[in-house]
This record gives C-alpha cells, structure tokens and sequence, in this order.
C-alpha cells in the first residue's frame, strides 16, 4: 500500500505540490487572515515553483534518478539536455523560494518566466506525443496538464493580486 502510494506520488509530483501549495495557502488564510489570492499566489510561487524547481533540479541531475526521470520521459539517460533542464529548474526553484523573502517584487517575474517554461515544456510534451508516439509516463502524463494548466493558475491569481484582490 505505502509503496503503491510513494509510486503514484512520484509518477504524479507537481499535482503533490500543487495539494501542498493549496494546504499552505488554506492555513495562511485560516491562521493567519492572509488574504485569498495572495495566500494562494504565494504559496504557489514557494511551493509549486520553488520546492518544485529544487525537487526538479535534483531528479534531473544527479544519478540515478535522471537516469530513472529520463526513461520516464521517453528518453535515454546521459543527455545534455537533462543537465540544462536542471539548470533552468534550479533557477525557478531559487526565484520561487526567493519570492518568500524579497517581499512580492519577485512575484510577477518569477510567475510569468515560470510560465512560459512550462508552457514551452508543454508544447515540446505534445510534440513528442504527435511525432513519436511517446506516451511515457513523465511525457504523456499529469506532467502534460501541469505544464499546460498550472502557468493559467499563475497568471490569473498574478492578474487578480495586481488588480488587488
């Protein structure tokens, strides 16, 4: 039961700390009468962003979790291109955890550069699964929706903490 569990939570990663960023924001607004949307903005940007972003750097470096991550997506351990996902997922994931501590000047920045990498991770996701048939689990799966739907949660919240909500 428990390694059945560990194993969804490692196929399905960024829905576990998108849970996490929803418990955080929950006990901010409840605990501390931290407003909705910027109780839910920040624990996104901390948690989803910058937990995620160190969790990520980690699994696509150092072995033998990339060379696992890599087979996950499709692909064969050992390629440059895992080393500068790590790259780009260890800066989003210091921004994000910045974010925490230079008060919400980081904020938009972080929110909209963290968007367009998934986006464009997304889009590379389908064009995998169109040219290649590449239906692995870290391709083809929740990760695709995560990439696709969690930078619309980002931008709205962003959109609505800037209009003061």
């Amino acid at each position: 039961m428990a390694k059945r569990l560990l194993e969804l939570m490692y196929h399905n990663v960024a829905v576990v700390f998108f849970i996490a960023s929803i418990i955080c924001a929950t006990v901010l607004i409840l605990a501390c009468h931290m407003g909705v949307v910027e109780a839910f903005l920040g624990s996104f940007l901390n948690i989803s962003v910058g937990c995620w972003g160190i969790g990520a750097f980690v699994f696509h470096w150092f072995r033998p979790l990339a060379h696992k991550l890599a087979v996950g997506i499709g692909f064969p351990p050992d390629t440059p291109w895992q080393r500068e996902v790590a790259g780009a997922s260890l800066a989003f994931g210091v921004l994000g955890l910045l974010c925490n501590w230079t008060g919400n000047s980081f904020w938009m920045p972080t929110a909209i550069a963290f968007s367009i990498f998934l986006v464009c991770a997304g889009i590379g996701h389908i064009i995998e699964i169109r040219r290649s048939e590449n239906r692995s689990v870290f391709n083809a799966g929740s990760i695709l929706y995560w990439d696709l739907g969690f930078p619309v949660v980002l931008i709205v919240l962003l959109v609505l903490w800037k209009s003061g909500f």
